[in-house]
């Protein structure tokens, strides 16, 4: 079945760089955690504000920025506009299983908010030869036609990323329903992807570029089989 991919919030400059499919991204949020990524640029005014390099941890039990001020939650998850309620296939409560990397589990444990620079995210090296994915399995195949994944998003670093399903245990039948690896594209929070409503096992999610450094670094993954009438900008209303 054909790949349908709806973009939500892409920017001019992905368009222009023809991508398959695509993201809506939260506002930049506020940095709110200790330290500082190696390769961003801040106003010097503004480091000692600055939240903590997810591939440089603070200290275990660490919650405060330099100012002693205790991490701000992530805002809520972008939502579709219906009442009706989905199953989220891609949760460890529903019997998903996640893989790849470091606490891979941490994908699908059902924490959106709970999150900084030590802690609440998985990670991969975007750089690693083979590259390197997240892989979350289904407890089932299952209809699905709805991705959205949130972005550590605690300073203003950008990503790009490959995202794909596949059916069954076939590696041969792996679909890409958004590409956002071209070098014009900066994503950031919470991304969504829409595609045609097709049979789902496994959804692969692979970083291939990471503005601050080596690590993807993704807080939660959720799959669903959204209802129809889907409208922007998936606010305000939760699955």
């Amino acid at each position: 079945m054909a790949t349908r991919a709806s973009i939500l919030g892409l920017t001019l400059a992905c368009v222009a760089a023809g991508v398959v499919a695509g993201f809506v991204a939260e506002p930049e949020q506020s940095s709110s955690a200790p330290g500082l990524a190696p390769l961003a640029v801040v106003p010097a005014a503004q480091e000692s504000a600055r939240p903590a390099d997810p591939a440089h941890p603070a200290p275990a039990g660490d919650r405060r920025t330099s100012a002693g001020r205790t991490a701000s939650p992530a805002p809520d998850a972008p939502a579709l506009d219906s009442p009706k309620q989905s199953i989220n296939y891609a949760l460890a409560a529903n019997g998903a299983v996640a893989a790849g990397s470091q606490n891979p589990q941490l994908l699908i444990d059902g924490n959106h908010t709970k999150y900084d620079g030590a802690n609440g995210y998985a990670q991969t090296e975007w750089n690693a030869t083979p590259p390197q994915a997240f892989t979350v399995t289904f407890k089932e195949p299952s209809p699905a036609n709805a991705i959205r994944f949130l972005l550590w998003d605690q300073d203003n670093r950008f990503y790009r990323y490959k995202l794909d399903v596949c059916p069954d245990e076939d590696d041969a039948k792996w679909k890409t329903v958004a590409d956002l690896s071209g070098d014009k594209c900066e994503c950031r929070g919470w991304q969504v992807a829409l595609f045609q409503t097709q049979t789902v096992r496994r959804v692969r999610l692979t970083g291939t570029f990471g503005s601050a450094n080596s690590g993807f670094h993704v807080v939660e993954l959720e799959a669903y089989d959204a209802p129809a009438g889907l409208s922007k900008p998936w606010e305000d209303v939760d699955f």
